[in-house]
């Protein structure tokens, strides 16, 4: 009877799934499994995080606010985070992507803005449908802007 690796090598599951937990292998590089770990517990952490805000900011408007606040706050930390190289120097390969990725990222949800504003199209609110895109857009850019700015300024001055 085959071992439950070799189960799972025959079901088309990826080598490095079959890493161990631990931490670093000959060579001090670290294995995967870690990174998924950590985008596993950064991902919950981002998620409760957004249903959260969802919770704390009424939907008494049409307008999908607590989207907007999410999506402009990640574009923010995001890039304040990745550009401090002090910070992410300190930090571990999974820490970084569990931070990034799973918090960040599942914090952050596109595929809601691009509902939520099909959805304002379709139920004839097409002014604040454009309205919805638009601030999104450069707001999400000019927040990822301020955040790489305070973000160098905050590397450089540590």
């Amino acid at each position: 009877m085959p071992n439950v690796s070799n189960r799972l090598k025959m079901l088309g599951y990826p080598k490095h799934f079959f890493y161990t937990f631990r931490n670093f292998n000959r060579k001090g590089v670290t294995k995967p499994m870690h990174i998924y770990i950590a985008i596993f517990f950064g991902g919950c952490l981002g998620a409760i995080g957004r249903y959260s805000i969802s919770l704390w900011i009424e939907n008494l408007h049409p307008f999908p606010f607590e989207t907007l606040v999410v999506n402009l706050m990640g574009c923010f930390f995001l890039t304040y985070f990745i550009s401090q190289p002090t910070l992410t120097s300190k930090l571990s390969r999974p820490i970084q992507v569990g931070l990034g990725t799973g918090l960040i990222g599942s914090f952050t949800t596109f595929s809601t803005f691009s509902t939520e504003t099909i959805h304002l199209w379709m139920n004839q609110a097409q002014l604040l449908s454009f309205l919805y895109v638009l601030v999104s857009v450069l707001g999400g850019l000019l927040l990822s802007w301020t955040g790489y700015r305070v973000g160098q300024k905050r590397g450089h001055s540590t």
